[in-house]
Parts: structure tokens; sequence; C-alpha cells
């Protein structure tokens, strides 16, 4: 067991301590060695890095006029009030409610 165990521990620790090219020869051709970066070349040209904010597409929150309060609870009362508001919430969201569940869940629900 002990060595089977010992055997194990040496095969993964030499496929990570490998480059990448030495663990997986057949995936890469003899032409395509030529051209790959030299990791280990300190002095091997590299691509410059491009920095991009992940702000940079933020737009900053941009206040609204609020509607007048009395407008706002006339168009509430027109619409018929808070019973209904109260209903849409009760309602299934469209066909995607009406669905039976798969037999793989067995009919419960989450």
């Amino acid at each position: 067991m002990k060595s089977l165990l010992a055997l194990g521990l040496a095969g993964v620790a030499s496929a990570t301590l490998l480059p990448p090219a030495a663990a997986h020869p057949a995936s890469h051709s003899a032409g395509s060695a030529a051209s790959a970066p030299k990791v280990l070349d300190a002095q091997a040209p590299v691509p410059p890095l491009v920095y991009r904010s992940a702000l940079g597409s933020y737009r900053p929150y941009a206040d609204t006029t609020p509607s007048p309060w009395v407008e706002s609870n006339e168009r509430v009362g027109r619409i018929g009030g808070w019973r209904v508001y109260a209903k849409e919430a009760q309602q299934p969201d469209g066909p995607a409610a009406d669905k039976p569940a798969s037999a793989a869940h067995g009919g419960h629900k989450h």
C-alpha cells in the first residue's frame, strides 16, 4: 500500500513540476516550439500590458425629478389602488409558472 501511495505521489509531483511543454509533449508540434515564448528568458520580448478599468462603462446615478405626490396618489386611485398591486403580486409570471415539474425533480418545489 505504501509503495502505491509513493508511486502516486511521485507521479503527481512530476506532473506539477514539469514545464507545460514537457508535461504534454504530444500536444505541441516541432514547428510551434520555435515560436513559443521563452518563459525562462528574462530578456525575451513580451506584449505590452493593456489596462482596462472595470469601471470604464460605469454611468453615475442621475437623479430624476420626482412626480408630485398628489398626482401619484390620484394615478394609483385611477388604477384601482393598492389592491390592484396586491393582485398583480399574486399572479404567476406568465407561461413559465404554468410548466409542470420535470420527472427528475419528482415534482417537488424549491
